[in-house]
């Protein structure tokens, strides 16, 4: 499997541009962008920002993004934005791979934006190499055009040019993500997962019972949204507690409550007629337990994901140790 096959989406700090009338139209802005967040979370894609750039872009007229945050009312909301923007992103300015001496540069209608130190640049850098990269962007705002036009000026005034995929909303983001992850077996994915699911602990063999199932790319997809939503959850524990964010438990919420729960444990009745075949060896503590837990995908069969829940170690990954047929067939 190709190493660049998952995509890198960068948030563009310059869609930010003291645009919004309210502090209630910049939050539902940065809204709109979580939900593209929570997308590439699903593909497994990263969705990086700047932590230097992003909030002290102009969001009012005269009130940076980060300000506005910091004064909204509404605690859970303020909260949830930090926690993204200034504490867990992921911050591609933490690993920049684009060099700060470099003329960077990106089209925006009739101008040409110095674009170096910031995320069309750090995209631009990507694609030139022939990675997959796009941007997020914010709505509304003078950046709901795709593609950005953008390159670099070479040290003998040559320029080598690019064009940027553009994401502004979430239809056209989920096609661009499924034209671009083409997983082609059951092998890809599990080396798909364990490569890009930080949060999860894998048994050596949790997909070993899919491999006598034929490859299902709709299948494959469902399995690799429930494994990003897990993944999304156990990364908004606490280490040290276990205890969720408040992230974390609106999520958990969505996840796990009401009649279409992505995530449900068995019945008392399943637990105790297939006690056996529920119980593995835990990849976080080498123990054997029970694990009842899973989400469900369907193909030409019922298939199920069981998980570790809560945690067995708060400081570790959720445990994954079953992806396959439903096991508890009567």
């Amino acid at each position: 499997m190709e190493q660049d096959v998952t995509p890198s989406l960068y948030v563009n700090e310059h869609s930010f541009h003291g645009q919004f009338a309210s502090r209630e139209d910049t939050i539902a802005a940065i809204h709109r962008l979580w939900i593209l967040n929570r997308v590439c979370r699903e593909y497994s894609a990263q969705c990086l920002c700047s932590r230097e750039l992003l909030g002290l872009r102009s969001a009012l007229s005269d009130t940076t993004l980060r300000e506005v945050v910091v004064q909204y009312p509404n605690p859970d909301t303020r909260k949830l934005v930090l926690n993204w923007l200034d504490k867990h992103g992921p911050f591609w300015d933490a690993n920049r791979r684009h060099d700060a001496d470099d003329w960077y540069f990106a089209a925006h209608g009739s101008e040409e934006l110095l674009a170096t130190g910031s995320a069309l640049a750090e995209c631009a850098r990507q694609v030139l190499a022939e990675e997959n990269a796009a941007l997020l962007s914010a709505t509304p705002s003078d950046f709901t055009y795709t593609p950005v036009q953008a390159g670099i000026l070479n040290d003998d005034g040559t320029r080598d040019q690019c064009e940027l995929s553009n994401h502004w909303s979430e239809p056209p983001l989920r096609q661009y993500l499924e034209n671009t992850i083409r997983l082609g077996s059951w092998l890809e994915l599990r080396d798909h997962a364990k490569q890009r699911f930080a949060n999860l602990v894998f048994a050596a063999d949790t997909l070993e019972p899919m491999m006598k199932s034929p490859f299902s790319l709709a299948l494959c997809q469902r399995i690799t949204s429930l494994l990003a939503n897990l993944d999304q959850l156990s990364g908004e524990m606490d280490a040290r507690t276990g205890a969720l964010s408040p992230a974390g438990e609106i999520l958990r919420q969505s996840f796990f409550e009401g009649r279409n729960a992505l995530f449900s444990d068995s019945s008392d009745s399943e637990k105790a007629a297939f006690k056996s075949a529920l119980t593995f060896r835990c990849p976080v503590n080498q123990d054997m337990r029970l694990f009842s837990w899973h989400g469900k995908a369907r193909g030409t069969d019922q298939y199920r994901v069981h998980f570790g829940w809560p945690k067995s170690n708060p400081a570790r990954g959720l445990p994954i140790v079953y992806i396959g047929p439903k096991i508890t067939k009567r």
